[in-house]
């Protein structure tokens, strides 16, 4: 394959990723997870990595995954 045929499916599967994100909140919350990891291994704090996650999640697929952090986060502090 050529690069520029690879080049133009890129659209392609980014619309692809979008829908089934949109379909499967799960497979976003995945790629939150990891996403944030790569941040927090970076230095930033769980907090700042999470957030940065998410504003990358809805920037790119459009989803909103701040509230599964946001709703976990709280989950944890109430079992300390």
């Amino acid at each position: 394959m050529n690069g520029e045929y690879m080049v133009n499916l890129v659209p392609l599967a980014i619309k692809i990723l979008r829908r089934e994100m949109k379909k499967h909140p799960d497979y976003a919350w995945s790629w939150q997870c990891n996403l944030a990891m790569m941040a927090y291994e970076a230095g930033a704090g769980i907090d700042a990595a999470n957030r940065q996650a998410a504003d990358f999640m809805k920037r790119c697929f459009e989803v909103d995954t701040l509230f599964q952090y946001e709703s976990l986060d709280k989950k944890l502090n109430r079992a300390e």
